[in-house]
């Protein structure tokens, strides 16, 4: 049986593009989340808390960097084969169905919904691989058919198959090498090791696979030998594989008047095999014996969440007990999905310092500190998929919040337009087309660092303090808002000549002149903030204009622009 049907160089650059738009994505997204995060005593934390709070803040800030690594190996692998770079990516929010993942691509502050959807985007594919479907025999190339709610793994596999499959049938690896990107070209801080960044260059089959099993294995935490994943625990992996299957048919089940009593029946029969498979995976969690209790715990979930729907199955139906059932048959997924899951691949996954060990971790810190106090809140009152307006691609989408207070709108502009600015920065840097070796380390020190660093994060931070709307009836609890990482124009259709020099000298001195205009706070945010957090607003837009103005001094400066 073969295992992919990428079968031309248009079908793989495809695969990559939209491999792209999921690192591009998921890295906006993390960061979203990060920036949620209280960091002052005086928002209703504690100092354990609030060490807590940093400590999980660096965790996602540092997956969040892996994922513009990833980013920077798909655009060098589109490079190797001839491909273009691909920056460009749909707005936030996207329903689940735009790249068939299991859940939604959107913008939500640090909660447990929110690492569960992580969880689901790096979960670890560690069945065989896939059959992946392409319609062949066309120059333009459909949609990569996986199965709904694939993970980015599977995507991966699929790339990895097609430059298997494409090697040696054509001049597959064409592109510039002298274009490719490493780790030399990249320098933040003392090195990129510092902050877990690590740059192939793609040149071959061997270094793209080699770029595709960085990206894997920092990821899902499997480990790729050849084309195949590595299984070291074949029991307990048989186990796992039944579950999975379980877990896929749990939710399936319409629990409705015209199916009733027939669908509970279905859900407690697949909860009852996902109990057993639990049960047997027991004595197989050796390497983290604590796990087991997270096991078990989820057993206690699961079990009386079985004895109640075995209840209500037996009486009439009435909307109220569809409800009930449907509430018990999420308490049992929530169980198996988001705690037994993770503690059964803490056992399988060989790579612990992966993304989806990660945000398992952070799931069960978040939770146990819960339990501890229910009333705890480690984010601001962020809303989800803060927006300054609605563009094509989201005019459908669900739960947009429009920012409407007037300095927030501002603010938000500005990061909007300094996050595009930044990326066609970004597409110049990678292309190296054209450019002398002293222009890309200017774009590498602007992009890199001072503008992810100085810029991107104290506006994102800074923008979840913000009210997103008047609130003059309660302005403390007032909802907040949130770097949205807009598209506004396709950077990718931008001259890559000394003509665009001029319009990136231009941006960067109109994002000097709003960030000097918002340096004093508007008067009104008082009754929004504490008077800390006001002084705090004060300071940190100060300290933004006079990087903003920095990094457009030494941008102009280096490329010898008329100021």
């Amino acid at each position: 049986m073969e295992k992919t049907t990428i079968k031309s160089r248009e079908e793989l650059i495809y695969a990559l593009c939209e491999a792209a738009e999921i690192e591009h994505g998921l890295t906006c997204v993390y960061l979203f989340a990060a920036f949620s995060m209280k960091n002052m005593l005086d928002e209703g934390i504690d100092e354990i808390q609030q060490d807590k709070i940093r400590n999980w803040k660096s965790v996602i800030t540092r997956v969040a960097r892996q994922e513009m690594e990833h980013l920077g190996l798909v655009c060098n692998m589109l490079n190797a084969i001839g491909g273009p770079l691909h920056f460009n990516r749909p707005n936030f929010p996207q329903s689940k169905d735009y790249y068939q993942t299991a859940v939604d691509m959107a913008l939500s502050k640090f909660s447990l919904n929110t690492m569960a959807s992580f969880m689901a985007f790096e979960k670890p594919d560690i069945t065989p691989f896939d059959n992946y479907g392409l319609n062949l025999g066309q120059i333009v190339p459909t949609p990569i058919v996986i199965h709904n709610g694939h993970t980015v793994q599977e995507l991966y596999e699929a790339i990895l198959n097609g430059f298997i499959y494409l090697d040696g049938k054509i001049e597959l690896f064409i592109g510039d090498k002298a274009a490719q990107v490493n780790d030399d070209d990249i320098t933040v801080g003392f090195g990129n090791k510092e902050f877990g960044i690590t740059m192939v260059k793609v040149t071959n089959l061997d270094t793209a696979k080699a770029a595709i099993k960085e990206i894997i294995e920092q990821g899902e935490g499997v480990i790729l030998k050849g084309d195949a994943v590595d299984d070291d625990n074949k029991e307990l992996t048989k186990l796992y594989e039944d579950f999975d299957v379980q877990m896929n048919t749990l939710n399936v089940p319409v629990i409705a008047e015209n199916n009733w009593p027939d669908a509970v029946v279905q859900v407690i029969t697949i909860s009852k095999k996902i109990k057993v498979l639990l049960e047997r995976s027991l004595p197989y969690i050796r390497q983290y014996p604590k796990n087991q209790a997270v096991i078990n715990q989820a057993l206690s979930v699961i079990i009386p969440s079985v004895g109640e729907l075995e209840k209500i199955g037996q009486e009439k139906y009435s909307p109220d007990k569809a409800e009930k059932a449907n509430e018990l048959r999420a308490a049992i997924n929530n169980a198996a999905l988001n705690d037994a899951e993770g503690a059964i691949l803490y056992e399988i996954v060989v790579e612990k310092e992966c993304h989806y060990l990660k945000f398992w971790d952070l799931y069960q810190g978040l939770k146990n500190e819960l339990s501890k106090n229910p009333h705890f809140e480690p984010s601001r009152n962020v809303a989800d998929n803060p927006m300054l307006r609605r563009h094509e691609d989201t005019m459908n989408s669900k739960n947009v919040n429009i920012v409407e207070y007037e300095y927030t709108r501002n603010v938000l502009e500005l990061f909007n337009a300094g996050y595009e600015t930044m990326v066609d920065i970004l597409i110049i840097f990678f292309a190296n087309d054209g450019i002398t070796a002293d222009e890309r380390t200017l774009f590498m020190n602007t992009a890199f660092f001072p503008f992810m660093t100085m810029f991107i994060r104290p506006v994102g931070e800074i923008l979840t303090m913000l009210p997103i709307a008047p609130d003059k009836e309660k302005p403390m609890n007032a909802l907040r808002a949130g770097g949205s990482f807009e598209y506004y124009i396709n950077t990718a259709l931008m001259p890559r000549t000394k003509k665009e020099w001029v319009y990136l000298g231009e941006r960067l001195q109109e994002l000097a002149v709003l960030s000097k205009a918002l340096q004093v706070p508007a008067e009104d945010l008082r009754k929004y903030l504490p008077e800390s957090g006001y002084r705090f607003l004060q300071e940190q837009m100060k300290f933004l204009y006079t990087n903003v103005n920095r990094i457009w001094e030494n941008f102009s400066l280096g490329m010898n622009l008329k100021k």
